[in-house]
């Protein structure tokens, strides 16, 4: 069975391969990070961050986790980064009419979504560890939230497809929770459907824009 990461960094390879100046890695984003040692003008995430970072506290726990990732971060600013170079990175929201019945199901596994009712772990850690690098005065640091148009999908059947084999993973596909996770999924879109079947729900999430200084 081929892995899927090695089959997108296949694609990636074969469509971007003409560009001398890329590499191709396979691995977690913050484990990378950690033993990087080249200097950047410009570092970026488009979603990644908080997948690894949910990866990394479920684990290592929340506290050798939380330590292990504001390591990471600080090390990439002060060492992977030029004076005048920028950090840009887009976070989910995890309170967003899109993302919010998901940290409902991620509960029923993982005890690091236990509070539902605030921004995500990777979300708070994230802003903990910029917001002490900013008062030290080594970085500039905008934050934005940004408010997405609606998703539309044709039915409720689409939508699950989406959310059970995307944006959940296929996790619960083989589990024994996955008729909860679809009744409950189901239930959710309701609200978001009009007389027509069709169904638009709103995304938003969080960009972050740092400059080392």
């Amino acid at each position: 069975m081929v892995d899927l990461s090695d089959r997108m960094l296949s694609f990636c390879h074969k469509k971007f391969s003409k560009f001398k100046n890329i590499d191709f890695i396979k691995s977690d984003s913050v484990d990378f990070l950690k033993k990087d040692s080249n200097v950047y003008d410009v570092i970026f995430s488009l979603w990644s961050f908080s997948h690894s970072t949910h990866q990394i506290l479920t684990r290592d726990g929340l506290s050798n986790g939380k330590k292990y990732i504001q390591y990471v971060i600080q090390k990439m600013i002060k060492k992977n980064m030029k004076k005048g170079s920028s950090f840009f990175l887009i976070h989910f929201d995890s309170m967003s009419d899109e993302q919010k019945i998901l940290m409902q199901q991620w509960k029923k596994v993982y005890p690091i979504y236990s509070n539902i009712n605030k921004q995500s772990p990777s979300k708070l850690l994230i802003d903990e560890i910029l917001q002490s690098l900013k008062e030290q005065q080594l970085i500039n640091l905008e934050l934005t939230h940004h408010k997405g148009h609606e998703i539309i999908y044709s039915s409720i059947d689409e939508a699950l497809e989406i959310f059970l084999n995307f944006h959940m993973e296929s996790y619960f596909n083989e589990s024994p929770l996955l008729p909860q996770v679809i009744d409950e999924l189901t239930s959710y879109f309701k609200n978001f459907t009009d007389k027509n079947g069709i169904l638009k729900i709103k995304p938003r999430c969080f960009i972050y824009k740092i400059e080392k200084l």
